[in-house]
């Protein structure tokens, strides 16, 4: 997730997440398919003023060819663009070293201010400086295994 804090600058123009929380434990929480919910989510956090200008949302697949899925939200355009990532990505310049193959490979946050980049980072660091971002957060989100109890 990133967000541009540049316009944000004022300490009084936080958001508040409250209308947030309080729609995740009503309407949200009964929302059934992910995409829809997730979007919702987006929609709401926008307009609550939180600083979020970008959200790619991906979920790793047990498919042989399709690592994972995601979903890329703009809120230049309110909108949410599906794609798949074919297992070979992961032996490109394009995912070697990148962050996200640092949030799978440690499962840890990786967090990046990016209007004071180091000069060797990652491409997908200076495409979203280039594009005006300047904070790069990613966050993993762990889903429980249920197994059964024998």
């Amino acid at each position: 997730m990133t967000d541009n804090t540049a316009q944000h600058p004022n300490p009084d123009s936080r958001w508040s997440p409250r209308p947030l929380i309080d729609w995740l434990f009503s309407e949200g929480r009964m929302i059934g398919n992910d995409t829809d919910f997730v979007l919702q989510f987006l929609r709401r956090l926008s307009t609550s003023g939180a600083p979020v200008e970008r959200v790619l949302v991906t979920i790793l697949t047990l498919n042989p060819e399709i690592v994972a899925t995601s979903n890329l939200w703009l809120k230049s355009t309110g909108k949410m663009h599906y794609f798949e990532a074919e297992r070979r990505i992961r032996e490109t310049d394009r995912y070697i070293g990148s962050p996200l193959q640092r949030l799978f490979d440690t499962e840890k946050r990786v967090r990046q201010r990016l209007d004071h980049l180091p000069e060797d980072s990652h491409l997908a660091y200076t495409e979203l400086a280039d594009d005006g971002f300047t904070d790069y957060l990613a966050l993993p989100v762990m889903f429980a295994e249920v197994s059964e109890q024998r």
